[in-house]
């Protein structure tokens, strides 16, 4: 059969990059403070 495409607008493409692009650095923070063994309760 034939898959429903959704339809995707530039709009849509560049807030999924951003959310992408923030979802990234949040994994980088995240190890970072894991790195460096600073409890979380000190934020």
């Amino acid at each position: 059969g034939s898959g429903v495409e959704a339809e995707v607008t530039w709009e849509d493409q560049q807030n999924i990059n951003r959310f992408g692009r923030l979802n990234s650095r949040f994994h980088e923070l995240e190890d970072e403070i894991k790195a460096s063994k600073v409890p979380y309760s000190s934020f």
